[in-house]
């Protein structure tokens, strides 16, 4: 079963329970700022509950995070979160996500992927991969 909650200045955030993955779009020029961060967590963990979980991130339209939005994400170290399939369309993207990466220390694994499908692919057999190991 699978419920999706459209968040505002944000995108949609959609999670396939039974797969256990949360897909992320964010909107057409997106600028996310505190409060937007703040929302799209919240909505995340109501969704997600307490299942672990991998994440398919679509940032292509991102314009992009300001610095109270950054912090809110770097806090969102969700202990059920098993890792993140990010897909972006340029090298200037891959390099604020490495310096907000490297600056918030994420407890779970990142990728990047111009590829969609490759992204969900990834995400899928990690998740996959997880629910072998600990089930």
């Amino acid at each position: 079963m699978s419920k999706k909650v459209i968040i505002e200045n944000f995108g949609e955030i959609e999670y396939d329970a039974e797969n256990h993955i949360l897909y992320t779009r964010v909107r057409e020029n997106a600028a996310i700022d505190e409060k937007t961060a703040k929302n799209f967590v919240d909505k995340s963990l109501e969704l997600t509950g307490n299942d672990k979980f991998g994440t398919v991130s679509d940032l292509r339209k991102m314009v992009f995070v300001g610095s109270a939005g950054r912090k809110v994400f770097a806090k969102y170290r969700s202990e059920n979160l098993i890792c993140v399939g990010s897909v972006i369309n340029s090298t200037l993207q891959r390099g604020f996500i490495n310096l907000f990466l490297k600056y918030s220390n994420p407890n779970y694994e990142i990728k990047f992927f111009t590829d969609y499908e490759k992204a969900k692919e990834w995400v899928k057999s990690k998740v996959a991969e997880y629910y072998r190991l600990n089930l």
